[in-house]
């Protein structure tokens, strides 16, 4: 019954069945959806830390206690040179810190899996994705062997 009514409300959206949440679906990939903006319970309060750069702010609750607010955006300006503002600016993390790789079973018999066709939109957002992490060395490319 609240599926249905959700599903009323929201005709072009999925709903999740037990909890209510409704998801936009995606346009790149129509069997994900995406989930609607979750707004803040309190007013947020934007404050730029750099005055040279504008668009380097920081949001906070306008609820704070004034002294408590005051200490987060006197630390937040003082530090603002170190912080990390976009992606190029955490160039050298650790692969110590953070690293990822295949746990295989080494007397497991390897199967490669077929090379199945991808959406060219897709594949291009993709291709865009990557090549934005690899030129700042969030990702490098992995030396598997082939099967």
């Amino acid at each position: 019954m609240v599926r249905e009514k959700n599903q009323e409300e929201a005709p072009g959206a999925l709903v999740h069945p037990t909890l209510g949440i409704i998801k936009e679906e995606d346009e790149l990939e129509p069997r994900v959806g995406v989930e609607r903006i979750i707004e803040s319970m309190e007013e947020i309060e934007e404050v730029c830390t750099d005055k040279e750069d504008p668009t380097k702010v920081i949001k906070v609750g306008q609820n704070l206690p004034p002294t408590i607010k005051e200490k987060i955006v006197s630390t937040e300006k003082e530090n603002h040179d170190v912080l990390a503002w976009c992606h190029s600016n955490m160039i050298g993390i650790s692969p110590h810190v953070i690293c990822d790789a295949l746990n295989i079973d080494k007397n497991a018999y390897p199967i490669r899996q077929k090379q199945r066709p991808i959406d060219l939109v897709w594949a291009e957002t993709v291709k865009v994705e990557v090549e934005k992490f690899t030129s700042v060395e969030f990702l490098r490319e992995a030396l598997y062997p082939v099967w």
